[in-house]
């Protein structure tokens, strides 16, 4: 049926005023909860763009000239009532001002919309002492001056009537410092009446520079806790801040230089040896640990210790190890040195004075802690080729045994006499022949069955490369290590396996005591290790070990002192 003229006319001029019609204007909003704060707190901003928003956010850096931007929430909202739709997206955001006076909230621009700006009054923070406040901060520092690498103690504490939540405190950042969070406690204080539950957070500072140092202001934020609190209201958010101090870091005293600077309150020097030091033997190492502990420094302000050089003696140092640990009254650092000393000649070795330098900063003066000079002795090493024991004296005619008269005893009547005298005799008799009779050779008793020697391949390998790159520190070692294996850990030294091997084996003894001379480096001139003779005595001794089998073997051999 054909539409009539009548009804074009109408459909042309409806889309005719559609296509005419200016669009509808989309609002972009700002509004706030208050418009007068505190220094220290946070206020509700609500951005609402009165339509959906399908991508994109608006820019909202032109807030952060005068404002801290701590939470950031995005609804959006669609509903149909009575014919009509509404349609809205909002931003709700929780600012906190950056200094006090009137702040601006500038317009904010969005999709070719921009909004209104607010203007807010921010008061300065009242303090506990004007008025009692349910929530407030402080903070404190230990000195107003102080040196370059000193520790300052700096305390921020809050106090709260109320019970709080997701309690939070911002980080301390502070250029050209060295900051250390050293305790953190929780303690309860009465004020005017009224108990408060402080929480206090510590800090050591150690400023690197000369000049004012600045402390900026923490914040500690949470939530107010009330009967009111559920999963999607925690409750009312609270925002606290401390002041902030200045600090003057001034130069060091007349005299002080940077290197080897340590100021603390208090510092000792201590050392422990891993053995005996009565009586030293050549050519054996002993360790010496140095200690070094200050209270006020971290273990890497503490200087490397002097070296301990002296004549008659090596010293081979290991690596410091930093370390420190924390109290109530700041940072104890601490540095652990630790040196092997070996001998190099007999008689009386001097171990030099050790001599620290610090300051005091209770007294304001320098002090020093001292390690006196010691003296110990040293006696030679044990060498097999001196204990060979003397040859038979030749040509001497052997003295024949003197003979002694013996008188003949009265002849006596005593019958009881001669009747135990010939028991005694006849006893005597029987023995002799019993030991006469009896196997010259007793056999050979057999090894517990089951019994094993550990084993020692992975050692013999090391043996073998460090002998054939003739390293004799690492050569040493390996044998050290591979005859302690042998013996359940009674050999520990060249020397107490040359003492051992010398009853059966003289010359793997003499290549053993050339072997430490030259791993030492105090053999005498022209003298070396001949790495493939020791090399050969040592392989002739592991085949005796081992057996004929190429197993260990559990008969006794040579080298049967090593598993005792």
């Amino acid at each position: 049926m054909p539409i009539p003229y009548l009804a074009w006319r109408r459909l042309w001029l409806l889309v005719v005023l559609l296509l005419w019609a200016p669009p509808l204007l989309a609002e972009l909003t700002i509004t706030t909860d208050r418009t007068t704060i505190g220094a220290d707190e946070s206020l509700q901003m609500v951005l609402r763009y009165d339509g959906q928003v399908l991508s994109g956010e608006p820019e909202l850096g032109v807030l952060l000239r005068d404002w801290e931007i701590i939470s950031n929430n995005r609804n959006q909202q669609y509903s149909w009532a009575n014919g009509e739709s509404i349609s809205y997206s909002e931003w709700q955001l929780t600012l906190l001002p950056r200094s006090t006076g009137k702040l601006i909230i500038p317009s904010i621009n969005f999709k070719n919309e921009i909004s209104n700006a607010v203007e807010i009054e921010v008061l300065p923070s009242r303090t506990a002492s004007s008025v009692a406040q349910t929530i407030f901060a402080e903070s404190s520092v230990d000195r107003e001056q102080l040196y370059p690498q000193q520790q300052l103690i700096y305390t921020a504490r809050l106090y709260s009537a109320s019970r709080l939540s997701d309690l939070a405190l911002t980080e301390l950042n502070i250029d050209n410092a060295l900051i250390e969070r050293i305790g953190e406690n929780q303690y309860q204080k009465t004020i005017a009446g009224r108990t408060y539950l402080v929480v206090e957070v510590q800090y050591a500072i150690f400023p690197s520079q000369t000049g004012n140092l600045t402390i900026p202001a923490l914040r500690f934020s949470g939530y107010e806790v009330s009967g009111r609190t559920s999963f999607f209201n925690r409750g009312n958010r609270v925002i606290r801040t401390t002041e902030a101090h200045t600090v003057t870091v001034a130069a060091l005293p007349s005299g002080q230089s940077a290197a080897g600077w340590m100021p603390a309150t208090q510092l000792t020097l201590d050392e422990s040896w891993s053995g005996q030091i009565d009586s030293l033997t050549v050519g054996e190492p002993i360790t010496r640990t140095l200690t070094l502990t200050a209270n006020g420094l971290t273990g890497a302000q503490l200087a490397p210790l002097p070296a301990a050089d002296g004549d008659g003696f090596k010293s081979y140092p290991d690596q410091a190890k930093l370390s420190e640990t924390s109290n109530s009254r700041g940072v104890v650092g601490q540095r652990i040195e630790s040196t092997a000393i070996v001998p190099q000649r007999a008689g009386e070795l001097q171990l030099p004075a050790i001599t620290v330098n610090w300051w005091d900063t209770e007294s304001d003066q320098p002090r020093q802690v001292t390690l006196p000079a010691r003296v110990v002795n040293v006696v030679a090493a044990y060498n097999p080729a001196a204990s060979v024991a003397p040859p038979p004296t030749v040509g001497v005619a052997p003295v024949a045994p003197a003979v002694t008269a013996v008188t003949p005893l009265p002849p006596t009547d005593n019958r009881w006499l001669q009747l135990s005298l010939s028991i005694n005799a006849l006893l005597a008799a029987a023995l002799i022949g019993l030991l006469w009779y009896r196997p010259r050779t007793a056999p050979r008793p057999a090894d517990p069955v089951g019994h094993q020697h550990p084993d020692e391949t992975p050692l013999w390998r090391a043996i073998e490369a460090a002998a054939s790159q003739q390293d004799a520190a690492a050569l040493s070692e390996a044998i050290v290590r591979w005859a302690a294996l042998l013996s359940g850990g009674a050999i520990r030294s060249l020397n107490e396996l040359s003492r051992t091997v010398d009853r059966t084996d003289s010359a793997l003894a003499n290549q053993l005591y050339e072997l430490e001379q030259q791993a030492y480096a105090y053999q005498q001139a022209g003298t070396s290790s001949d790495y493939t003779a020791l090399r050969r005595s040592l392989r002739k001794q592991r085949s005796a070990v081992r057996g004929a089998s190429g197993s260990l073997a559990t008969k006794p051999t040579s080298l049967a002192p090593l598993y005792r």
